[in-house]
């Protein structure tokens, strides 16, 4: 009898763990979901070419400096070179 009582405890908290799983699994495609978005958005607000943008990528890959830094310093020459050219 006591045994029963435990191996119904064993179902009930396999079953919570199997909800739990698919829960963590849904969540966790929600987030990428989410960075997804927040990459193209921060992509198409650089309003970079597909050459600036496979430039600026390379650059990121080729040193080890941040993307923000080399984001940061990309466009602030951009926006020299707007000036420059007003």
């Amino acid at each position: 009898m006591k045994l029963d009582r435990i191996n119904e405890e064993i179902v009930r908290t396999k079953e919570k763990i199997s909800g739990l799983q698919s829960q963590l699994k849904e969540l966790e495609r929600k987030k990428a979901e989410a960075e997804n978005t927040q990459i193209i958005a921060a992509v198409r607000s650089a309003e970079l070419s597909h050459g600036e943008l496979l430039a600026f990528i390379r650059a990121y890959r080729a040193q080890d400096v941040p993307a923000e830094t080399l984001l940061a310093g990309y466009l602030h020459e951009q926006e020299e070179t707007e000036d420059d050219e007003a």
